[in-house]
């Protein structure tokens, strides 16, 4: 996954790939935490050489789990698996309608093939399944394809156009290269753009669904934060031996206290776009930007939509 993937000689210098007794003790620490939903997502979960063991034990404690998957590897024993535990719902993005794009887009060979194998093993073991896709360069002009195969399968897929930039490894040029922006549409794309005000945003955390419904996530290298796109280096589990770790729970309220301090309310009052952006806090993270400067991209590009369209 573009956000999160580093070759193996650039891991050491970011953390590592948590074991199977790290993560079942995460989840230990999120049941005490009174956490009731669990996303188990990736990169691919599915790949991590333990993942029926950390699976196992995550659907004994009592989470409403969704899993997010490419649908790849769903076949064989770890499909047997899924079956025999079935989550809430299975989840998964798909990226193309013909082996060609997939093969562009993931750079693997008949990907389309295998994705096709797991909607079907999916919805043989009458498992919930949503799909969704993600629009850029190199699929769009697949996207009525995309929508027509989700539709053969008797799901319905949303998608978006949403593609953040990334700090979390050397993919920025990779990802923007691939981002559809508003001033690259053309003239008839532009007239049909509906970019619609709404309640003024008085901070970024007001577009943060994380922040007000008590989500968080534990990233690959075991730090909490506020969601997949920002890392910021909150460690609730204890994988250095040194000192000793507080927990998820003090780490999610300390989490949302520097957030407070950091975004308080007022903070993007003196911007023109407040009535238009949906600008978070992950998307100041990546592009290195402070709200009240001016400098924000997503509030720049909200404003010259909002300028010739409304």
């Amino acid at each position: 996954m573009c956000y999160v993937r580093l070759d193996p000689d650039e891991i050491p210098a970011r953390g590592r790939e948590l074991s199977a007794s790290e993560w079942i003790r995460l989840g230990e620490q999120a049941v005490d935490a009174e956490t009731l939903s669990l996303t188990i997502t990736g990169g691919e979960p599915l790949m991590h050489p333990q993942f029926p063991e950390i699976y196992e034990a995550l659907t004994e404690m009592g989470f409403f789990i969704t899993l997010q998957t490419n649908l790849s590897l769903l076949d064989g024993k770890l499909m047997d698996l899924i079956a025999e535990r079935p989550p809430r719902a299975v989840k998964s993005t798909l990226y193309g309608a013909t082996e060609e794009t997939y093969e562009k887009v993931c750079g693997v060979k008949n990907g389309l093939q295998m994705v096709r194998r797991g909607i079907e093993n999916v919805k043989h073991a009458k498992i919930p399944l949503v799909l969704v896709s993600t629009v850029i360069r190199e699929n769009q002009e697949e996207l009525n394809a995309i929508h027509q195969l989700a539709a053969d399968y008797g799901f319905p897929l949303a998608h978006t156009h949403n593609v953040m930039n990334t700090k979390r490894n050397g993919n920025e040029k990779n990802i923007l290269s691939s981002r559809i922006l508003f001033e690259d549409l053309t003239e008839k794309e532009k007239k049909e753009a509906r970019i619609k005000p709404h309640q003024i945003i008085r901070t970024p955390l007001d577009g943060c669904g994380n922040y007000k419904n008590g989500g968080y996530w534990i990233l690959w290298n075991g730090h909490l934060s506020l969601c997949a796109h920002m890392d910021l280096d909150y460690t609730p589990l204890n994988i250095t031996g040194e000192g000793k770790p507080e927990g998820i729970a003090s780490y999610f309220h300390r989490m949302l206290d520097d957030l407070d301090r950091k975004y308080p309310v007022g903070c993007c009052d003196s911007c023109e776009a407040s009535r238009y952006c949906s600008t978070c806090p992950a998307v100041l993270y990546a592009d290195n930007t402070v709200p009240g400067e001016g400098k924000c991209l997503t509030a720049q590009r909200m404003m010259e939509c909002a300028r010739k369209n409304c």
